[in-house]
């Protein structure tokens, strides 16, 4: 995880985690439009998920349980 400027980032495979699905299912997702993970560095670069994207997530994905990250 990258801490810049007080903005917590998780790599794709730390926030496939978080929200219990795979990564090929959190890139199916990226692709359909369900998620808009921003990017670092380039428009090509590797995703970078932030607490908003898992906030936004919680509120599009109808669980019981939401999904937060582990304290460490």
């Amino acid at each position: 995880m990258n801490n810049t400027s007080d903005t917590q980032y998780f790599t794709a495979k730390e926030f496939a985690k978080i929200i219990r699905v795979s990564v090929k299912t959190l890139y199916n997702k990226v692709y359909e439009g369900e998620l808009e993970p921003s990017r670092l560095f380039s428009n090509r670069g590797p995703y970078r998920f932030t607490q908003k994207d898992l906030e936004e997530y919680n509120k599009t994905n109808h669980r019981s349980k939401k999904c937060k990250p582990k304290k460490k």
